[in-house]
């Protein structure tokens, strides 16, 4: 049985005005709101998600998190409520859905950090109409056209990814929640993240766990794509956080899309030159182009192609208007030796991809 905690109803405030939990945490001091909402994040221990439920810890909120409880990520707050269910199995979510709605159960709001499909966005809208006043659809910058049009990428900028399947299925999944916003039946709001990293190594090539790292410290080199000059632009997940406690529960953003990236361009030469440099070993690189790449290891084309291979600047002018103070707090060389650490403290974390570790290998 679920210790929902105080989860009523949507009218139910349980905070006092301008408080703060009284709580060690102290990720996001300067967040602030005037009651407790009840919010639900689908996932809550993920790379991004951890660092969100953080920050609605920090408002005040009561928060808790659905997931299979199998995630080994950074430590949950004792203050996070934990239900256990498979995302993926539809009839184990209905009657969760309708134990809810049979309860009373209520959400200010829900983020979806787990949503990958049509499919997926589907049994969603099943399961939470009704019980929400807005669902947070994650979705992904990598959803926007490519060729990308000259200019920094806007949120008016129109999606169509025509080289990576899990970009178009993000778009499609935008397409029906927007859709089921404007029939009413569930309030939402859309999120694209770009390249954001804390608990994952942001690399171009492969999973962003160890495989970069491991062969850097073996001396052995690893592949950068076009030289290496491509822009990219990379999103510490604790600034990622703090504009998202900004859009949990905040009814000006229902129908809106918004994408979260930080200030902070830079080439990807830079970003594989700055983990060399925390590793304290030399940069042994091989470039290839991207066709090249996808050519000779097909499984890298997608991502590649569809995603890294493009300047990725981005205009944060909506979302640095709902929250004036977001911005890159965590630089790359600070963040990218948090994400070291968290690595190097239990080897356990330090999985390597061994296909594209012996690819690299055979181009010596």
């Amino acid at each position: 049985m679920v210790d929902w905690g105080g989860l009523e109803n949507r009218c139910l405030l349980t905070g006092t005005e301008g408080s703060n939990p009284s709580s060690s945490l102290a990720f996001f001091p300067n967040i602030v709101y005037f009651y407790a909402m009840n919010i639900l994040y689908i996932g809550g221990n993920g790379n991004i998600s951890w660092w969100c439920s953080q920050a609605n810890l920090e408002q005040g909120h009561k928060v808790w998190h659905l997931n299979r409880g199998l995630r080994q990520g950074r430590p949950v707050s004792s203050a996070v409520q934990h239900i256990q269910a498979d995302l993926w199995d539809q009839k184990q979510m209905l009657a969760l859905s309708q134990r809810w709605k049979d309860e009373g159960v209520y959400f200010h709001g829900i983020a979806d950090f787990m949503c990958f499909s049509p499919e997926h966005a589907r049994l969603r809208a099943q399961c939470f109409a009704g019980l929400t006043d807005q669902y947070i659809f994650i979705s992904s910058a990598s959803a926007y056209v490519k060729p990308l049009p000259p200019g920094p990428i806007t949120e008016n900028t129109p999606l169509g990814n025509p080289h990576w399947e899990y970009s178009r299925q993000k778009q499609q999944c935008e397409e029906f929640f927007l859709e089921q916003h404007k029939l009413g039946i569930l309030p939402c709001t859309i999120v694209r993240p770009s390249h954001t990293y804390d608990t994952v190594f942001p690399v171009a090539l492969g999973d962003m766990g160890y495989t970069v790292p491991r062969r850097l410290l073996a001396h052995k080199p690893v592949v950068i794509h076009d030289q290496g000059e491509t822009l990219w632009t990379l999103t510490h997940s604790s600034d990622f956080a703090q504009a998202f406690a900004k859009i949990t529960g905040n009814p000006a953003t229902l129908g809106e899309s918004y994408h979260i990236t930080g200030d902070q361009v830079l080439t990807w030469k830079e970003i594989y030159r700055t983990l060399a440099e925390l590793l304290e070993v030399p940069l042994n690189a091989i470039y290839m182009s991207s066709a090249e790449i996808a050519q000779a290891y097909s499984e890298m084309g997608p991502g590649l192609l569809g995603d890294k291979a493009w300047n990725a600047v981005f205009d944060n002018s909506k979302i640095k208007a709902l929250c004036p103070e977001f911005g890159t707090k965590t630089p790359l060389k600070a963040g990218l030796a948090q994400t070291l650490a968290w690595f190097q403290e239990d080897a356990t974390r330090q999985n390597w991809d061994a296909a594209l570790d012996a690819w690299m290998d055979s181009l010596k």
